[in-house]
């Protein structure tokens, strides 16, 4: 029985794809809504959306605790992303990198354990951010090659490598990583029911 309840499912998997599609969703739509606010506020649309997404991993944490869970998820979210042609590398490997190492940290407590969740959970937005910030540091006329072949405006992605490049890229990270947990906090309220219904403690 506990055999058949650690394996995936058909529902589990319409599941991972309506809440990876909704994830998805909403993180466009902050992307798109950051730009416009310019440059520097779009470097931050990790950090905003670790406390808008929050509920949607926590829902999915509740409804389909299994191993590779968040792996699995974040895979869907990066297709979904190249479908519309906004990949990047160093991104993918980023968040794929980071949501592995996020059922890592909760298979031992087999999802059940809130506060490894909300780590994990902040893990994978750092992933997020990283694939940004790594690729400046340590890469940057590539990243910018890449995204002026885009067509990307050469001043935008000016101003934000100008603003990513230095110490202020380690602040980020940490910024990112809070708004995880404070995602996950909030989505604890929201879920409260679900919540104590799953069994996470």
């Amino acid at each position: 029985m506990e055999n058949s309840k650690s394996k995936f499912e058909t529902k589990d998997f319409i599941l991972i794809g309506i809440l990876s599609s909704v994830f998805f969703a909403i993180y466009m739509a902050l992307g798109v809504i950051t730009a416009m606010a310019g440059p520097v506020i779009h470097v931050f649309t990790p950090a905003i959306g670790g406390v808008i997404c929050g509920t949607i991993y926590l829902l999915l944490i509740s409804k389909c605790p299994k191993i590779g869970i968040f792996t699995i998820s974040s895979l869907v979210t990066m297709v979904l992303f190249q479908l519309i042609g906004s990949t990047y590398l160093p991104w993918v490997i980023a968040v794929m990198v980071a949501s592995v190492l996020a059922d890592i940290i909760c298979i031992p407590t087999k999802y059940k354990n809130f506060k490894m969740i909300s780590i994990s959970y902040g893990i994978i937005m750092v992933g997020h951010v990283l694939g940004n910030i790594f690729p400046i540091l340590f890469f940057v006329d590539k990243f910018r090659d890449t995204f002026l072949s885009k067509g990307a405006d050469i001043s935008f992605l000016d101003k934000m490598i100008n603003f990513l490049q230095g110490p202020i890229s380690f602040v980020i990270i940490l910024i990112v990583f809070i708004s995880g947990l404070v995602g996950m906090l909030l989505a604890k309220k929201l879920l409260n029911k679900h919540f104590r219904k799953a069994g996470i403690a």
